[in-house]
């Protein structure tokens, strides 16, 4: 059997075993990582609409002062209507008050828009937190939950990977390693079962499974492409 042939097919084998650990902790890592992105874009939501709250705060109490503020002037300016000496007088302060009244009637406007704005908004950071509240204590129990099933096989995964690790610097091929790295699919084994593929299960000639056993190189499936191996 080649050498380097050999170190490619205990790397396989790994990779089955640590795929087995993952299966035995089901659904659960991909339900966390979905949980998380979930509590990560909540959280986003919920700082940017707090923001917004504390803005439309401050425009609430400056509307509100400047209505108060026109308010008290209109008064004014309608006191002294009484005291006018002419015609001229009393228009101009007819003017004025008309103006102001305008001014105070769009403050006022801006005001109401204001207020409405902030009840939805506190009403939405009240329904954000109240999920986010839920989506926490779910994760947690997710959290809690792989945390035991991971006790049992913490320490084979990483004994795994190490030996992982180890053949991957010892494989020489290193178009092969950054293949695998990458993820390449034509890389990917199966072993030779019964004279035939145990991947796709298709049925191969005799000299093909001749050559497989040899184990001096490997030979894709002519079916489905995968490298097979023989394992005695």
């Amino acid at each position: 059997m080649d050498l380097e042939i050999k170190k490619i097919i205990d790397l396989h084998k790994i990779d089955l075993e640590i795929l087995e650990i993952n299966d035995s902790k089901g659904a659960l890592p991909g339900i966390i990582k979905k949980q998380e992105e979930q509590k990560n874009s909540l959280e986003g939501s919920l700082k940017d609409s707090k923001k917004e709250l504390k803005s439309l705060d401050k425009n609430i109490n400056d509307y509100s002062t400047q209505a108060t503020d026109y308010a008290s002037k209109i008064k004014n300016y309608n006191d002294q209507i009484y005291s006018v000496k002419n015609n001229k007088e009393y228009e101009a302060l007819l003017k004025e008050i008309d103006f102001l009244k305008g001014e105070n009637k769009t403050v006022e406007s801006n005001l109401s828009d204001s207020k409405d704005k902030k009840e939805k908004m506190e009403l939405f950071i009240d329904d954000t937190s109240k999920n986010l509240e839920d989506l926490l204590s779910k994760l947690k129990s997710n959290l809690e939950e792989l945390k035991v099933i991971s006790a049992e096989t913490d320490q084979e995964e990483k004994k795994l990977n190490k030996s992982k690790d180890k053949l991957l610097k010892d494989i020489k091929n290193k178009n092969f390693v950054s293949s695998y790295l990458e993820g390449n699919q034509s890389f990917k084994l199966a072993a030779l079962s019964r004279d035939a593929c145990s991947s796709c299960f298709s049925s191969l000639p005799p000299q093909f499974i001749l050559n497989v056993k040899k184990m001096e190189e490997l030979f894709p499936c002519p079916s489905c492409g995968i490298n097979l191996f023989w394992e005695e």
